[in-house]
């Protein structure tokens, strides 16, 4: 049994995605004890530190075979930039329909690179010898991120062509109104085997909407849930979780799928230094995202530097660490997904905060999952600080009784997403035994 994993952190630098991606090789692992698991990644060396029963699959041959201008190389820099576009089109069409062309190509071009040639070989190997290509846990099918959206799903089909069972679990799909992704989403998803989707209020009905049939779709909640619920404290802590997703903090600029703006930082500033003065609590930092450009911790030491007493997390690098950093909060304020499914999974309620399409529906997905001890605040709304005041004070006052459902609501969901991988191990072995039949 040979399995290929796609995850959506090669740099292993996003604790959420990491998390997904342990869970999601553990369970395989369990089901298929003797397979050799290939995982995709930059990084080997760190990827089997987290997991060491795996077989690291070096990234730069999936890179290659995604490289742009294979056809004329450098010399596609001096065609006008509307052939250029058209020459970009006809690659993906020769790549999507037409592999094998694709491949003599890229050999052909590659000819004295015997290191990158090497590379694409490993890289089509583990897809034409896989039987069952995994995408772990992720929420990058989305406008936000239309490169690797794309080429993920270009992944999945080519698997799909050469005989592998498919399989996408812990999925936050959209948003997808950029027509050639939403027309890729198309002609790809349908094909995928087994889909485990972590919301239903926004992902189940656009997966219907772009011909993905409801019965290969199951909703599971996110796969990180049973890591942050297995580390549990025996009662909610005292301090303030904080978490925004922006590296920027000069006027005027963004982070491009969070769309938090300098000057909605230095709102939130103001705030949460009026907050923790009112609650006497410590501010606990809650980095999840270590990627170069948008480094939580740079961010929230922007938020609480002034702040007391304030831990600003700087060593906090693994998803242990930082759902053990949660343990200690009463309740989180965070900008990133991860930060609230690590704290209502243990219990603690969460006020997220979102200005993007992307970040809304992600925390209202989220809320809708675990109920009222999720507050979805929107950035862009009037006296939005207000709000953010109001509704950290009812979720500090109401915490430990909305504890029992919070974690009620995570026990349902980790049972949700078990039962979707011993689905996925039924349906592959039943696809196994037709094959040798």
């Amino acid at each position: 049994m040979r399995i290929l994993v796609e995850s959506s952190d090669y740099t292993l630098r996003n604790l959420g995605d990491v998390a997904m991606m342990c869970i999601g090789i553990s369970r395989i692992r369990q089901l298929w004890p003797e397979a050799t698991i290939q995982v995709l990644t930059d990084f080997p060396e760190q990827l089997l530190a987290f997991c060491p029963n795996v077989s690291p699959l070096h990234s730069r041959g999936r890179e290659i075979w995604f490289s742009n201008n294979f056809i004329l190389g450098r010399f596609t820099r001096y065609l006008p930039a509307t052939f250029r576009q058209r020459l970009d089109n006809w690659e993906k069409y020769l790549r999507y329909r037409f592999p094998k062309i694709t491949e003599f190509i890229l050999r052909a071009r590659l000819c004295f690179s015997f290191e990158k040639i090497k590379s694409l070989d490993e890289f089509l190997q583990a897809v034409s010898q896989a039987h069952l290509v995994v995408v772990t846990g992720m929420g990058g099918i989305t406008d936000a991120f239309p490169t690797y959206a794309y080429e993920l799903m270009e992944v999945l089909y080519l698997a799909n062509q050469r005989g592998a069972f498919t399989a996408m679990l812990g999925q936050g799909i959209g948003p997808l109104d950029h027509l050639e992704l939403r027309l890729q989403a198309q002609r790809v998803l349908h094909l995928v085997d087994l889909i485990g989707i972590r919301e239903k209020l926004f992902t189940l009905p656009l997966l219907i909407s772009l011909g993905v049939s409801e019965d290969r779709v199951f909703t599971t909640g996110d796969d990180a849930i049973e890591m942050a619920y297995d580390l549990q404290a025996e009662k909610l802590g005292i301090g303030i979780g904080i978490n925004l997703r922006s590296a920027y903090v000069s006027e005027g600029s963004e982070v491009g799928y969070s769309g938090v703006t300098s000057t909605m930082m230095e709102q939130l500033r103001r705030t949460l230094q009026a907050i923790g003065s009112l609650y006497e609590s410590p501010m606990l930092a809650i980095p999840i995202s270590h990627q170069y450009g948008e480094e939580d911790v740079k961010t929230i030491h922007y938020l609480i530097s002034e702040y007391s007493n304030a831990d600003g997390g700087e060593i906090i690098d693994t998803p242990c660490k930082v759902i053990e950093q949660i343990r200690n909060c009463r309740v989180v304020i965070t900008g990133s997904y991860h930060a609230g499914v690590f704290a209502l999974s243990q219990g603690i309620p969460v006020v997220g905060l979102a200005r993007s399409d992307y970040y809304i529906q992600k925390f209202l997905g989220l809320a809708d999952q675990f109920g009222s001890g999720c507050k979805v605040i929107l950035m862009e709304a009037d006296q939005w600080t207000e709000q953010l005041e109001r509704e950290f004070g009812l979720l500090w006052l109401t915490a430990d009784q909305v504890r029992p459902s919070l974690l009620a609501a995570a026990v349902k969901q980790i049972e949700l997403s078990h039962a979707a991988y011993a689905m996925l191990y039924q349906l592959v072995n039943q696809s196994l035994s037709h094959a040798k039949g």
